[in-house]
């Protein structure tokens, strides 16, 4: 339930402009994403007010280009080497997990 809890008030940080859907990419067709999809299925974005919308980038690399440029407001990339490399540089700030 906390879970839940901080991916809605990450959502809802996140929120674009008035009118915009809140973009939210995911990288990896495999089991962890399978939260992101139940709660798009079963409408509860739309039961907490939040217009989203569901975007498969098939690299997580790309994923985050996406994210930095302002494309998404919200990535969910796997775990390829780009974001391991990055979670794992000295210095590096962390990377924010929900499972």
């Amino acid at each position: 339930m906390k879970n839940l809890l901080l991916c809605f008030l990450l959502l809802v940080a996140a929120a674009p402009a008035a009118g915009a859907p809140i973009r939210i990419s995911y990288s990896a067709l495999a089991p962890i994403m399978v939260g992101l999809w139940v709660a798009d299925d079963i409408g509860a974005f739309k039961k907490q007010w939040l217009d989203t919308q569901l975007i498969y980038i098939p690299a997580s690399a790309t994923d985050l280009q996406a994210l930095i440029a302002g494309s998404l407001e919200i990535a969910t990339p796997g775990s390829s080497g780009a974001v391991i490399r990055r979670s794992t540089q000295k210095g590096s700030s962390p990377l924010l997990s929900l499972l």
